[in-house]
């Protein structure tokens, strides 16, 4: 089963913005407004990662994370926050989160961190080792 980045974001244009971050790149992704709409599409044994904003609407994030950790353990998730409390950042890495990222965001830098927590969900060693990223359309198109 393919690793899929999944986004889940209540803001179109956030959501959108991440789809297109991740389609410029080739990622394999799927975008939720919820995490009600998410769940519903995960199979068992699922793998990848999930990227959600800190604030996410009840049940909210933590019960993102949590209920992640309980039914689909392979996977993933990131945390976009919305700002630099490191008491915050703590909160969602002890319950489970693999990295918590804050702004100014660039493209890179999400895309590093996914690329992180997918190849920790693919391979199921914390640190990735050995994981190939997904192919990105200029090294496609370059013929590598």
């Amino acid at each position: 089963m393919p690793a899929t980045i999944s986004i889940v974001h209540p803001s179109d244009d956030e959501r959108r913005t991440l789809a297109e971050c991740m389609a410029r790149e080739a990622a394999p992704f799927a975008a939720y407004a919820s995490a009600d709409a998410l769940f519903p599409t995960l199979a068992p044994g699922a793998c990848g990662c999930v990227i959600a904003p800190s604030d996410l609407p009840a049940p909210g994030t933590l019960s993102l994370i949590q209920t992640l950790r309980a039914r689909h353990p392979a996977l993933r998730v990131v945390v976009l926050g919305r700002d630099a409390d490191l008491a915050t950042a703590v909160t969602f890495v002890r319950a489970g989160a693999v990295d918590y990222l804050v702004p100014p965001l660039s493209a890179v830098s999400v895309l590093s961190v996914l690329w992180r927590a997918r190849a920790r969900a693919r391979f199921g060693h914390p640190s990735g080792a050995g994981a190939a990223p997904w192919p990105s359309r200029a090294a496609a198109s370059a013929g590598e």
